[in-house]
């Protein structure tokens, strides 16, 4: 509390400061006709195209329709989206199989994948397929704040071919955003997912009550700077976050 020189107790309201991200590319193509947005720019079209309530027959009173959902509405309201830079299909063998092929339009992307051996317990890698869209942004804040990564649900087209496995993330001390999914493979025959441009692949939400400033920068030596360096083939990401809190 602050007292004026009569002594009385004045109150005075400051403006909280802005979260600032960076979010990095070296592709111009990508900056340009896919950059990341604040979430409230990807509202699903099916959304926008519902009236706020319907009528049922033999009901005096209208009923509510998902275009009133709070919960959903303000989903949207924090938070980004980094959307598919490419077209992209993802061919799945069935189960039983390891098989799987890939295409992006812009034939310069890749996908990776990290061995079963890695989640043991966890998703039968005969029953699914584990595959990383490697991403063309690095992010970086100043501030060591954590990220929730969720799967953009609602833009979903289908809601069973893959899941976008969750994350807490954040980018003071590491600056990747690759995106880890599990594909469903099919009792039987290959099955194809697309992905499509500008289609939303993940929502990222900072866990704090600031405003966040999101700036979009194209800068192939900044990208390249803030690229990992492997140090270790364990607890790599711990060692170097120890190392720069000792700068």
């Amino acid at each position: 509390m602050i007292y004026d020189k009569r002594g009385e107790a004045m109150m005075f309201l400051f403006k909280k400061k802005k979260l600032v991200l960076n979010c990095v590319t070296d592709r111009q193509d990508v900056a340009t006709y896919a950059p990341i947005k604040y979430a409230h720019a990807f509202y699903p079209d099916w959304w926008k195209a519902l009236p706020k309530t319907f009528q049922v027959p033999d009901v005096a009173a209208d009923i509510a329709t998902m275009k009133l959902c709070v919960g959903m509405r303000d989903l949207f309201q924090h938070g980004f989206i980094m959307p598919m830079w490419s077209d992209l299909n993802v061919d799945i063998g069935e189960i039983g199989t390891d098989y799987y092929r890939y295409q992006f339009a812009d034939t310069s992307s890749v996908i990776q994948e990290h061995p079963a051996q890695q989640r043991v317990g966890f998703a039968d890698n005969n029953l699914y397929q584990h595959l990383k869209i490697a991403s063309p942004w690095r992010l970086q804040c100043e501030e060591d704040v954590p990220f929730i990564w969720l799967e953009p649900t609602w833009n979903k087209q289908n809601l069973t071919q893959y899941t976008f496995l969750p994350a807490v993330l954040e980018y003071k001390y590491q600056h990747a955003t690759h995106i880890n999914l599990l594909f469903t493979r099919n009792v039987q025959g290959t099955s194809r997912v697309t992905f499509s441009f500008r289609e939303p692949l993940v929502h990222v939400i900072p866990i704090t009550e600031r405003e966040l400033d999101i700036r979009v920068i194209e800068d192939p030596n900044l990208y390249r700077r803030l690229a990992p360096l492997r140090t270790s083939f364990v607890n790599d990401y711990k060692i170097k976050k120890d190392m720069q809190k000792q700068k």
